[in-house]
């Protein structure tokens, strides 16, 4: 299983139920990423989903993964509640999708880390106020820096793959 998520210098990833930063750069490449060739599944949790303005995200078939999906209202049909760790889990041994990505909140990413086998990490090189923190400790991967941008709004940005395997694709 994969996860991806971007983070600042001090490992914060959300406030307020909000990104706290606005980067068009790296939103590019976390839609890139998740949506592969079409064929991709992304997981989050119920506050993440409800950040989205409760919209799935496009061209990725999305999993909300809440506690009681039994209370959830219509969603559209790229959006599927589930409550079932062994479900989500069921979604990497299948061929349905060609990945699938854990994609927030920090209960998701703490939740799924003993399943994650590589993290797509945007470095947003900032000390932004946070109140929720990226949970996997990346000491424990090998880190592969991909490349580095300046956004639009001059803030820079390392792209890094961590694995647990050398030859992770």
């Amino acid at each position: 299983m994969k996860a991806i998520v971007c983070m600042n210098d001090l490992g914060g990833i959300g406030y307020k139920n909000d990104l706290p930063w606005r980067s068009r750069a790296e939103m590019s490449f976390f839609r890139e990423v998740t949506v592969g060739n079409g064929n991709n599944a992304v997981v989050m949790g119920r506050k993440t989903y409800d950040s989205l303005k409760k919209k799935p995200l496009p061209k990725r078939r999305n999993y909300v993964f809440t506690r009681d999906a039994s209370k959830s209202r219509k969603y559209e049909e790229d959006c599927i509640m589930e409550s079932s760790l062994a479900n989500i889990l069921l979604l990497e041994s299948t061929d349905i999708f060609e990945d699938v990505f854990i994609i927030g909140g920090e209960a998701i990413y703490e939740l799924f880390a003993p399943f994650i086998d590589t993290i797509y990490v945007s470095h947003i090189h900032n000390t932004n106020n946070c109140d929720v923190f990226f949970p996997i400790n990346l000491d424990l991967y090998k880190k592969k820096e991909l490349f580095n941008l300046t956004d639009e709004n001059g803030q820079n940005i390392t792209i890094a793959k961590y694995s647990l395997y050398d030859d992770d694709k």
